[in-house]
């Protein structure tokens, strides 16, 4: 399979994640795309392997058009090759129907890009969706050279979306940050591991690596039902357990990863509450750690976090900020 050019996308902050995965599918590294949170990267093998990514939210083809403007995609050479360039996509989403596709572009109202959206309408026999589409493509300025490119998402839905999300609870965290939560707890087939306020069970559905012990907690019972549901057929048997995360039901020293996405006041919990659960469960968290045990924290209250970091017995080994569409949030790497 001849080697092309493919965009990897990922919540800003979480680029050294996103980089580590598309090496270890076989991916080489090119100079960083137009936007914060892409990675560029030359790619030849299966096309599947893209589903082992898991920080990566989404990965489009990368086709370059040596055109002066846009217009000129409706010339008739460089439009049958997009007509190509699209009708192939749609093939290799079988056995998938392509019903909708989703253009994205700036001035995607002018004139120029209307008619683009018209001519695939007609031609390719699909409608546009304003939000969410089958087959999705960007049109952007190339990058260190004159012409445009045309960005085809290489899946129907974004990676980020997974098929396990079978329960959709307000405030849940995205699958990819949950995912890179994992790699920086370090876990690995000795960890028992323990997610407090487990919600619908993101870490807990997001953690692949068999371990020895793996238990939610949340005091939803809501949650817990959503977390069964989401769970599936996870290869970790997970206990779920209604508890509070500042009383464990938990012996001390019997834990060596803590995973936990905070309540971050705005879907869950009170701003003026969280200032004094933080530090509850903090030092409810340290009680049940074993020695050099992780603790992996995300949350947008940062201010707060960082002073129940102060008042704890935790050390602070690491904080990564993320940037994403809403929310400004950081994972807190504590160490026992």
């Amino acid at each position: 399979m001849p080697k092309s050019n493919y965009e990897a996308e990922c919540v800003r902050g979480l680029e050294t994640f996103a980089a580590e995965e598309i090496k270890d599918i076989g991916g080489q590294l090119l100079e960083n795309a137009n936007r914060p949170g892409a990675l560029r990267f030359r790619y030849g093998k299966s096309l599947t392997r893209f589903k082992k990514l898991r920080v990566v939210s989404q990965v489009f083809a990368v086709h370059y058009f040596e055109i002066p403007r846009p217009k000129a995609l409706l010339g008739s050479q460089s439009y049958q090759r997009l007509s190509k360039i699209l009708n192939d996509a749609i093939q290799d989403f079988r056995p998938h129907k392509v019903e909708s596709f989703r253009l994205e572009a700036a001035g995607k109202k002018s004139a120029i890009f209307q008619r683009l959206i018209q001519g695939i309408e007609r031609d390719l026999k699909l409608y546009h969706s304003l939000e969410v589409g089958d087959l999705f493509l960007r049109v952007v300025p190339a990058k260190n050279r004159p012409g445009w490119e045309v960005l085809v998402r290489q899946s129907v839905r974004p990676l980020a979306t997974r098929s396990w999300r079978q329960f959709n609870y307000k405030g849940a965290l995205a699958a990819p940050v949950a995912a890179a939560m994992l790699q920086i707890a370090e876990v690995n087939p000795n960890s028992r591991v323990l997610n407090l306020m487990s919600g619908s069970g993101t870490l807990l559905a997001e953690n692949d690596q068999q371990v020895m012990l793996q238990v939610g907690l949340d005091l939803n019972d809501e949650a817990l039902r959503g977390s069964r549901l989401n769970l599936g057929t996870n290869i970790n048997p997970t206990s779920l357990v209604l508890g509070d995360a500042i009383k464990l039901p938990v012996a001390a020293s019997s834990v060596d990863v803590v995973l936990s996405d905070l309540p971050w006041g705005q879907l869950v919990g009170d701003v003026t509450n969280l200032k004094i659960l933080y530090p509850a469960v903090l030092n409810e968290a340290y009680r049940v750690a074993a020695a050099g045990a992780r603790f992996v924290i995300v949350t947008q209250l940062k201010k707060q976090m960082r002073l129940a970091i102060q008042q704890s017995t935790w050390r602070l080994m690491a904080e990564n900020p993320l940037k994403m569409d809403r929310v400004n949030p950081a994972i807190y790497l504590l160490k026992k």
